[in-house]
């Protein structure tokens, strides 16, 4: 497998998965806020395909949270423009310094990166 890696960058079998209908529905599924890849699967098990489905044809795992996120799902997958990252931080900021003396705040993740 090193030597397969080494020569190809990467592994075909991780190719062919990532490429089969399994994989994408349990990536979109898991996508959903509240989905896990347990629920993902059962869902997968249970015939539902992606978001669309999940749409059509409900299952009986979804929660309050789930239908949050579902209803969201393709609002959360845009990217908060830079500019309303720093101003939410300032304020987030601000705020938390206001009500613990010393503390320090800061965005995280690919924000903080230059994502």
């Amino acid at each position: 497998k090193i030597v397969e890696i080494v020569q190809s960058g990467g592994l075909e079998r991780n190719r062919r998965e990532r490429s089969g209908e399994k994989f994408k529905a349990m990536n979109e599924l898991q996508g959903v806020w509240g989905i896990g890849k347990a629920t993902a699967e059962e869902m997968y098990k249970d015939g539902i395909r992606g978001v669309k489905d999940l749409r059509e044809k409900g299952h009986p795992k979804i929660d309050q949270r789930m239908k949050v996120g579902l209803d969201l799902y393709e609002d959360l997958l845009k990217r908060i423009p830079r500019a309303e990252v720093a101003e939410i931080e300032d304020y987030v900021v601000r705020r938390g310094e206001s009500l613990c003396e010393g503390c320090k705040g800061m965005a995280v993740g690919s924000y903080r990166r230059g994502n």
